[in-house]
């Protein structure tokens, strides 16, 4: 939660940032909730065929979404901020 505000507050002037952290903090919070509510329940109970169905066909899924909007995060803040720089530099170049 804390890393998550911190990344809001830094990006909170670009939408298009905004919307891939919103998408990628729903998927980290499925996958904790999922750990949460069912998966370290079956695993307290015992029932490791549960917690393994529960792994499988779950958070393996969901584990790929969180990797997958965490990696267009940083893909699409890197690009911003090389854009910046590039930019930044260009104007130092023409001595703007």
């Amino acid at each position: 939660r804390d890393r998550e505000q911190v990344w809001r507050t830094k990006f909170a002037h670009r939408p298009e940032s905004m919307q891939l952290l919103d998408t990628h903090a729903a998927a980290v919070r499925a996958f904790f909730t999922t750990v949460d509510n069912a998966f370290l329940p079956a695993l307290e109970a015992g029932d490791l065929a549960k917690a393994r169905m529960i792994r499988e066909q779950t958070l393996q899924a969901q584990y790929q979404t969180n990797t997958a909007s965490e990696a267009a995060f940083i893909s699409q803040t890197a690009l911003m901020r090389l854009n910046e720089l590039f930019w930044r530099g260009l104007a130092i170049n023409l001595n703007c």
